[in-house]
């Protein structure tokens, strides 16, 4: 058997590798102490010959790992070996000086301090079978025996292990794997080689949701799921190995997902506690931190998102203690020739006066163990006795330490209870009631642990791990269990005793473990009282109902006034070529002619101010201003007959007038002005010079579009009325 342990050095301040052509001579100089040292540890345990077969150095900026590879050859159990290891890392760690020749060494050209930081012991033990050709070692009731290799396997260095795809092995302790010729498969131990028929099974599972593959050369097949479906255990496809009498693994499920749960619910809602996600986060991992486990113990919780709700439910990590352990501790001595009943009654005194002494040594032996003498405590002692044995039941409880090392200081003291004369045996002779007697140590066994917790923590066990956990917010302890506080109480920490009342104007929410204000609204408290109103409507349906009532109508009022806006300004455009052609004005003249659009621009010529300085315009009949209309049919004709139509001359006496038509291709046409504004006398002084310069004794022929007196209003023809 061969197992290692690794030891990590610390070079102090100088980079390790420095040192490490110093350190390996040191340490293989040192190799025989280090042999005697691990002997000496696990000299009274059956174990055999160890040796220490070889060293490992790899350094690492500041420090130096190494290896120790330990062989245990001869007779000797595979448990006592396993306790001599567990011994050797105990007391490694907690002992500076075992396993450790040196406290200074050179680093080039100086020297530094190297300490011990930590030693670590291999969790398996490795088996050699060399000597039996094609075999490996395989643990059974006897102990660990060398095996040859199965049907269907084959010797890889030290281990047997599966033929390779496509391959397969018929015979015991072979080396290698004969090959499945094409067109055939291997079956699924891998021992023979058949026709296959597993392609054409496995494609006749296709459904709906999945896609199946197969590659008729290799006899491997694939599932993947179709868009918007997932397989069972997270993934999205699988590979499966048809080449034996089914394929393998078993087919997955496709099933369908939505989005996924929300991650505020997981650990950013729980402390002490780091998650993973994976699948399109359909499922996540939340582990606790170390020293945390949630209220059944468990380290990790898989949550899977069904809808939109995590199940199950929020899981909280709490800090735990390690439990109390009581354990009895069974010695068994021989009273030789003597009925072991007439010598109870000495054994028993003789037990009360060493019970001290008793305390003593197994705190002594577990001391190597790093157990202090505040951490064991002997409860009781009890001596019963049968035909010629006496044992011993000692009740020794834990107080420190990890569970696991307790165990191994009550398995090393069951183990040397033989071996040492001295341990445990205040006994030689006996004064029985026939006489005196000699006494000889028979044997030793524990049981199993008891486990126990303080009154603010319950006792959880799971996995084989022991834990006390205390109860969690919103919860208190009555007679070790964990119980929701009563109606009106909270209590946000955990581990407690008790819950705290909620006072008057205050409620309890998030589950007990919050007490807060209630606003103090008659209205609040009315709406709270009676969710629903008498209408049979909940609050949110009437304050939904009332919005959607204000925005309806608020919309057929703004229908209302663009129609009515629409229907005026129609009105106010009213074409003046809708005038019947027999319509005539006040004064007899048509109001489709020439005459009658130069006499309403005559009506429009403003007044003259009495200063020249601040002119005034006003109009002889501003009715006829509001009712003068220009119209068309035709947006661009109508813009022609005013550039024709129209001669305005500006004369020196700052008053507009208007000429009889001077140009050519003169139309008829309605002229309407929407407002006159006024011209400061620069701008009309420049005009005027202007005109003089050009053409003095005759008035320009000129558009209305080149002052900026007027606007044209040119409206849209509206629909002529069919009937």
């Amino acid at each position: 058997m061969t197992t290692n342990f690794t030891i990590v050095y610390v070079t102090e301040d100088q980079p390790a590798g420095n040192c490490l052509y110093s350190f390996n001579v040191r340490m293989w100089e040192s190799i025989s102490s280090f042999r005697n040292a691990i002997r000496s540890t696990c000299g009274e345990l059956e174990t055999g010959s160890i040796s220490i077969e070889n060293l490992e150095l790899s350094p690492l900026a500041f420090q130096v790992n190494v290896v120790f590879h330990v062989k245990f050859s001869g007779e000797g159990t595979e448990t006592s070996r396993d306790i001599c290891m567990d011994m050797i890392e105990i007391i490694s760690n907690g002992n500076q000086n075992y396993l450790k020749p040196f406290s200074v060494i050179s680093c080039g050209a100086s020297h530094i301090a190297v300490t011990k930081k930590q030693t670590t012991r291999s969790a398996v033990f490795e088996y050699n079978c060399t000597e039996m050709f094609g075999s490996q070692p395989l643990a059974s009731s006897g102990g660990v025996r060398c095996v040859h290799c199965f049907p269907g396997n084959y010797l890889n260095s030290t281990r047997c292990k599966p033929c390779i795809q496509g391959t397969y092995q018929a015979v015991l302790g072979q080396l290698t794997c004969d090959v499945c010729p094409t067109g055939k498969h291997v079956t699924g131990d891998r021992t023979k080689c058949l026709d296959s028929v597993c392609v054409s099974t496995f494609l006749s599972q296709k459904t709906q949701n999945i896609d199946l593959t197969c590659t008729s050369e290799n006899q491997m097949c694939m599932s993947t799921c179709l868009g918007g479906y997932i397989q069972d255990d997270g993934g999205l496809s699988t590979v499966y190995n048809c080449s034996g009498e089914g394929w393998f693994p078993p087919l997955k499920s496709c099933i369908s997902y939505t989005i996924p749960c929300g991650l505020d619910q997981l650990s950013s809602a729980i402390p002490n506690s780091k998650y993973t996600c994976a699948a399109h986060n359909q499922t996540c991992t939340v582990e606790c931190s170390s020293g945390y486990v949630t209220g059944e113990g468990e380290v990790s919780v898989e949550y899977r998102c069904e809808g939109d709700v995590l199940t199950p439910n929020r899981k909280l990590c709490l800090e735990y203690d390690i439990p109390f352990t009581t354990s009895a501790l069974y010695t068994t001595y021989s009273t030789v020739d003597q009925v072991a009943l007439s010598c109870l009654q000495d054994f028993r005194e003789i037990t009360e006066r060493n019970k001290d002494l008793f305390q003593k040594t197994i705190t002594d032996y577990c001391g190597d163990l790093g157990i202090n003498a505040g951490g064991v405590k002997i409860e009781n002692i009890t001596s019963v006795s049968l035909a010629f044995q006496i044992t011993n039941t000692i009740l020794i409880t834990f107080y420190e330490e990890s569970v696991d090392v307790r165990e191994v200081c009550l398995d090393y003291i069951t183990l040397i209870f033989l071996n040492v004369p001295s341990l445990l045996m205040p006994y030689f002779r006996l004064n029985c009631t026939s006489g005196l007697s000699d006494v000889t140590k028979v044997s030793a066994s524990h049981g199993s642990p008891s486990y126990s917790c303080n009154n603010r923590s319950y006792l959880v066990n799971r996995s084989s791990q022991v834990y006390c956990v205390p109860c969690a917010p919103g919860m208190y302890m009555v007679s070790s269990q964990c119980v929701p506080c009563p109606e009106g109480h909270y209590q946000p920490l955990p581990g407690q005793l008790t819950c705290e009342p909620c006072t008057e104007n205050r409620t309890v929410v998030e589950s007990g473990t919050n007490c807060t204000e209630i606003v103090d609204d008659e209205n609040d408290f009315n709406l709270r009282k009676s969710q629903v109103g008498p209408t049979g409507l909940t609050e949110t349906e009437i304050i939904v109902i009332a919005a959607v009532s204000v925005c309806v109508v608020f919309f057929l009022v703004v229908i209302a006034t663009v129609y009515y806006c629409k229907k005026s300004k129609a009105k106010r455009r009213t074409s003046h070529a809708d005038v019947p052609g027999d319509a005539k004005s006040g004064d007899g003249v048509s109001v489709k002619s020439d005459e009658y659009l130069r006499g309403s621009h005559e009506e429009l010529i403003p007044g003259k101010s009495g200063s020249t300085n601040d002119p005034k315009w006003t109009y002889r009949d501003e009715k006829i201003i509001e009712k003068s209309t220009f119209a068309s049919t035709n947006e661009a004709k109508a813009l022609d007959v005013l550039n024709t139509i129209i001669d305005i001359n500006i004369d020196n006496e700052e008053c507009i007038t208007a000429q009889p038509p001077v140009c050519e291709n003169v139309r008829e046409g309605k002229w309407r002005p929407l407002h006159v504004r006024h011209k400061n006398e620069s701008n009309v002084a420049v005009v005027i010079n202007k005109a003089k310069e050009t053409e003095p004794d005759k008035a320009p022929c000129r558009t209305l579009s080149d002052y900026d007196n007027f606007q044209i209003y040119v409206p849209e023809p509206e629909p002529s009325d069919p009937d």
